[in-house]
């Protein structure tokens, strides 16, 4: 009804993890999502949490009406149930999801300085998912509840721009029936525009807290060592954007290329010769948006 209310029923993103949520993958200015916001938002495959991106549910929100800026609010009662297709979103519930997950955010950013286009905004989110917790993906269901904590910040300054954020969680039985799991990790992404090219570089950290991570759960194409689990896993990106259409807050028509260099530590399990995992590779994408 108005700016401040804003009321949805359907199928969306929960407002959770601001990488995924708040930033289209159109707008991505280092091709994939940060491996933190993997870990926490993408499908719960026995290590990564699954507690975010589509849902089906209500959805209720809203943003101060001004012109440079204020607070915002997001709330959402969903199923707990992570989905990104029609055909998932309009399946059947077992008793392994026939419950509720709740889901908060809230902000608030100014705009500064000449033309408005400087900004600053903060915010945290948080969701709540009874029994969707456990050691792996076969535990739902059965009592074991996880909650998701995010704080943010996100920065423009004339050409200049950076974004923080920092993920943690508190997984009952998360790494085994009787071992908790709270698992954490940040992500800092720089970026500065010259003309229409754009450096960027983003700095990444997970810490499983036990539960485990491979190097393809969370950087894209890396291969996995047979049988072995670490604990942590950072990553650096460095690339570089071309605007061939549009600034870097509109994207239209986009070059990128990027070379990722990542290290798994801290194994869990596995041959005690393997310490570690270096993975690198080099990413590059055209991107036309319309």
């Amino acid at each position: 009804p108005r700016p401040e209310l804003v009321v949805d029923f359907g199928f969306r993103k929960v407002p959770f993890g601001y990488d995924e949520w708040s930033i289209s993958s159109g707008a991505l200015k280092a091709i994939e999502r940060s491996p933190i916001t993997r870990f926490f938002v993408e499908s719960n495959n026995g290590r990564r949490l699954g507690a975010g991106s589509y849902r089906q549910g209500v959805f209720v929100g809203g943003a101060e009406a001004n012109v440079v800026g204020g607070w915002s609010y997001n709330l959402a009662v969903t199923n707990p149930e992570r989905d990104e297709s029609a055909t998932g979103a309009a399946g059947v519930g077992n008793s392994n999801n026939n419950n509720l997950s709740y889901w908060a955010n809230a902000g608030y950013g100014l705009k500064f300085g000449d033309g408005l286009l400087n900004s600053w905004k903060i915010g945290a989110s948080a969701g709540m998912l009874p029994d969707q917790g456990g050691p792996t993906n076969a535990n739902l269901g059965k009592g074991f509840d996880l909650s998701v904590y995010s704080a943010y910040a996100d920065l423009y300054y004339g050409p200049w721009s950076f974004i923080a954020e920092y993920d943690w969680s508190k997984n009952d039985a998360g790494v085994s029936l009787t071992r908790n799991s709270e698992s954490s990790g940040y992500w800092l992404q720089s970026s500065f525009r010259v003309g229409p090219y754009e450096p960027v570089v983003r700095y990444t950290s997970v810490d499983s807290d036990g539960r485990g991570v491979v190097p393809g759960d969370l950087v894209r194409s890396a291969p996995n060592p047979a049988g072995v689990t670490f604990d942590k896993l950072n990553e650096w990106y460095f690339g570089l954007n071309w605007y061939l259409v549009g600034t870097d807050l509109k994207h239209e028509v986009k070059l990128q290329a990027g070379y990722i260099h990542s290290e798994s530590t801290d194994r869990l399990t596995g041959p005690a010769t393997i310490t570690k995992v270096t993975s690198e590779g080099f990413r590059s994408q055209m991107q036309v948006n319309f």
